[in-house]
């Protein structure tokens, strides 16, 4: 039993009573995200009257302010948090999420549970199966699925391919196609995955990769593909951090493969994202902004992870 199991059965009375079937629920979750998408799934498939809404984590300190938390019996947040701290102090607020960068609001007391165990999605199929009794195995399959696509894990083949399907699709399109939760592929849908690899490789072939002030971080700036131009960047030309400016988007990613480089904790303290260890993001709106901040976090690799440099 780990501490978040502990920590649910304390809290799994009043749990209970917020996660009613006849409440009035409302789910904050992470937007453009398999991971708060399979959150969605889950909520939507266990109660009757959820509403969803989907926010970049920068956006959730603000969006709470503005929110009428009267026309809801339960508000939780799930795979994203707020550090807004009178609204985490609501006796009707639940928050479920494994982003280091959010783990200095954990309260499990108060209902707030932040652990780097799981991804969103599997934390909160722990507190449905808590809370309603059932077994999750019912949702498992999908659920373990994005659990190791979100993770890094990559142990599943079907996690990368899955992930694919839900970026090519609308999110409605993709809630049906996986309402059983079972991930199985058709012929036509492994033929289809064939020609992403193929893009994915032509788009990394014309994608030019610039070295970040004498370390062995590379920058880059596409618009599709983010995951995997990050990934064989630093698997097939060995960069330690990839820093990938999503020129549609505008938001950027960070990726690292070493142990030693914690990409949320870093971003944090520069107090311009957050994240995971291996992963995690910021905004820049526009170029000039984004060449500041790759300079910070130049400035900070030099100061704490020395042996990226050349």
């Amino acid at each position: 039993m780990d501490k978040f199991y502990q920590d649910l059965q304390k809290q799994v009375k009043h749990l209970r009573l917020l996660l009613k079937n006849d409440n009035r629920i409302l789910l904050i979750t992470h937007r453009g995200c398999m991971d708060g998408h399979g959150c969605k799934m889950l909520m939507e498939k266990t109660f009757d009257n959820v509403f969803t809404v989907k926010l970049s984590p920068q956006d959730t300190d603000e969006y709470v302010k503005n929110l009428d938390v009267s026309k809801f019996d339960t508000i939780i947040f799930a795979d994203i948090a707020t550090h807004d701290q009178n609204f985490l102090n609501l006796d009707k607020v639940i928050v479920v999420d494994h982003h280091e960068s959010n783990l200095d609001v954990s309260d499990p007391e108060k209902n707030i549970f932040i652990y780097n165990l799981d991804c969103g999605t599997k934390m909160l199929s722990r507190v449905l199966e808590a809370v309603t009794k059932k077994t999750r195995k019912t949702y498992s399959d999908l659920v373990d699925v994005i659990n190791d696509y979100d993770l890094w894990i990559h142990a599943d083949p079907r996690s990368k391919q899955l992930v694919k399907m839900f970026y090519a699709n609308e999110e409605q399109q993709f809630t049906e196609r996986f309402y059983d939760f079972k991930v199985k592929f058709t012929e036509d849908e492994n033929e289809w995955y064939k020609g992403e690899l193929e893009n994915i490789e032509r788009a990394y072939n014309e994608t030019d990769i610039f070295e970040l002030d004498g370390l062995n971080v590379g920058i880059m700036m596409h618009h599709e593909y983010i995951n995997d131009l990050c990934h064989k960047a630093m698997t097939e030309d060995n960069f330690d951090i990839i820093i990938l400016y999503n020129t549609m988007s505008k938001s950027v990613s960070v990726r690292s493969k070493h142990d030693e480089v914690n990409v949320g904790e870093m971003l944090t303290k520069l107090q311009i994202g957050g994240g995971h260890a291996s992963a995690g993001g910021f905004r820049a709106l526009d170029n000039d902004s984004f060449k500041k901040q790759t300079v910070y976090i130049a400035k900070y690799c030099k100061r704490f992870y020395k042996f990226l440099n050349i």
